[in-house]
């Protein structure tokens, strides 16, 4: 089986190069001794660059289910190119060829995952360039305890919740956390253990005050206040 990948590699030697797969599926092959050769069979998208490509990612692509009609799930692969005069966004893609609604939704999916580039950061985020933050801030925080509830930016395991009241928290902008169900599949139920204050849940993309927040919590039936005594309560 031919590693493309490589052999394309071969050919630019004096290029930095990515893949990205957009199949992934098993090529393996049992030995005679009964050990596993784990081999994959891929398909994707491969990006080669004159200068160094700092970090890259795949994004998956919504795939229709065509029934008989071949379709094969479908990624960009995005790569930050670090040029000499800045650093750049590349995205290669190939959308599928089977439907134009499939492609048509394909491009919004991608379309709003650029838009949330400018917002979600890099490849990783941490310590570094944190003197710059806190010129503006007096201090950072993973999270933060008021009036008996936790703020953080994603939402907590529901098992770090114990005594507090709500988890106001960002992250998941329009979407909610909701109840688990039977089986561990998840309802359509909001969990008013949660509150998502990200500008897609506020009116006109806005943010709003603190009291409001208040008011909605309670308004879902959600918990001021930390929970079974522990703690002094908003009242």
């Amino acid at each position: 089986m031919a590693d493309q990948f490589a052999d394309i590699q071969q050919l630019l030697p004096d290029r930095y190069c990515v893949f990205g797969p957009s199949i992934d599926v098993d090529a393996s092959v049992v030995q005679s001794d009964g050990s596993i050769n784990n081999l994959r069979r891929q398909g994707g998208q491969m990006i080669a660059s004159r200068f160094p490509i700092t970090s890259s990612r795949v994004i998956h692509l919504p795939k229709d289910d065509t029934g008989i009609n071949m379709n094969m799930w479908s990624v960009a692969l995005e790569a930050v190119i670090a040029t000499p005069d800045k650093q750049i966004r590349v995205i290669n893609l190939h959308l599928t060829d089977v439907t134009e609604t499939n492609r048509i939704t394909q491009i919004q999916s991608l379309l709003k995952q650029c838009a949330a580039a400018t917002i979600e950061g890099g490849a990783w985020n941490g310590d570094e360039g944190d003197d710059e933050y806190r010129e503006h801030f007096r201090e950072l925080r993973a999270y933060h305890v008021m009036n008996g509830m936790i703020l953080s930016h994603i939402p907590l395991h529901p098992e770090s919740l114990g005594r507090f009241g709500t988890n106001i928290h960002g992250h998941t902008h329009a979407n909610r956390v909701m109840l688990p169900g039977f089986g561990g599949k998840i309802t359509d139920i909001v969990d008013t253990r949660y509150h998502c204050v990200c500008v897609e849940q506020t009116p006109d993309f806005a943010p709003i005050l603190f009291e409001d927040v208040i008011a909605r919590i309670e308004a879902e039936g959600g918990s001021i206040g930390f929970r079974n005594g522990n703690g002094p309560t908003a009242d």
